[in-house]
């Protein structure tokens, strides 16, 4: 049986993305095109840490700060995903990630904030780009192994919840 409801309710985990991708881009371009701290101007014209000349100008690294737009895209396909898997659950599968339920949204939404913590970092050059791209990072890696522990101990999906964002609060 098709599923009568608009695309953009079915798949509304994408939307909702979609929509804070949009305004997360919008608020960063114009922190940094209008100044929310101080861009460093330290290393201006020599090759950083990763391999790119640090440039002056609204991005600092181009070709560091756009490479990692894939994870948005993986992201954003998982999301799609979630909405196409709606008829599919647990029980059918055997698999607690497949099917639209916490596990997958969980990873689809870290997988998506991987950019925009690597963007603030190497468009940048701050501190506060850089802590921003722990913390997407610790996110990222922190959900295969919560996920893990809450499989191999039963835990209900609210534990898993807790664990994964006391996890990422304390650790960056």
């Amino acid at each position: 049986m098709q599923n009568s409801r608009p695309f953009y309710l079915r798949d509304n985990e994408f939307f909702i993305a979609l929509i804070t991708l949009i305004c997360i881009f919008s608020i960063a371009t114009y922190f940094g095109k209008y100044g929310l701290g101080e861009q460093s101007t330290k290393g201006i014209g020599k090759p950083s840490r990763w391999c790119e000349v640090t440039q002056p100008g609204l991005v600092r690294k181009p070709i560091n700060t756009f490479s990692n737009l894939d994870f948005i895209v993986i992201g954003l396909l998982i999301l799609i995903q979630i909405g196409k898997d709606e008829s599919r659950t647990t029980q059918s599968t055997n698999n607690p990630i497949i099917g639209r339920n916490l596990y997958a949204q969980f990873y689809g939404i870290a997988a998506i904030f991987l950019d925009p913590g690597s963007m603030a970092m190497h468009a940048t050059h701050t501190d506060w780009g850089g802590w921003i791209d722990r913390v997407s990072m610790v996110c990222y890696i922190t959900f295969p192994v919560c996920y893990n522990l809450a499989r191999a101990f039963k835990w209900p999906k609210k534990t898993f919840s807790i664990v994964y964002l006391i996890t990422n609060i304390a650790w960056p």
